[in-house]
């Protein structure tokens, strides 16, 4: 329930999915850039909050693939999701907590570097 606050916070009304068991796919209606800002925003909240289960504290971290999504190349979801999916695996690789997108940029506590 608190995570789903902090996916409300920052995308509002748009579409969140549990997709498997600890993931999620998020539609977000930005431009890359925009969406590269509000996920590493998100990813930052979600690492600053204390999530409380039963009587515990908890820190998590959230890492992210990101794709952008242009009507005239990317058509078929499975394209997309193997393309998110490609991108979350480079997050978790380089040491998670991070956004990596289709820009080839790894976003974490504010730095970027190129990745290729």
């Amino acid at each position: 329930m608190q995570l789903t606050q902090l996916f409300k916070k920052h995308l509002g009304d748009e579409h969140v999915y549990r997709f498997g068991g600890e993931e999620f796919t998020l539609v977000v209606n930005d431009d890359i850039e925009v969406a590269i800002i509000t996920m590493d925003k998100l990813r930052t909240d979600i690492q600053n909050h204390q999530f409380t289960y039963m009587q515990s504290t908890l820190n998590i971290t959230i890492s992210i693939g990101l794709v952008g999504i242009d009507a005239h190349e990317h058509t078929h979801l499975s394209e997309i999701l193997r393309l998110a999916d490609n991108y979350l695996y480079l997050a978790k690789n380089n040491g998670r907590n991070c956004v990596v997108n289709g820009l080839n940029k790894i976003s974490n506590k504010g730095k970027e570097t190129l990745t290729k």
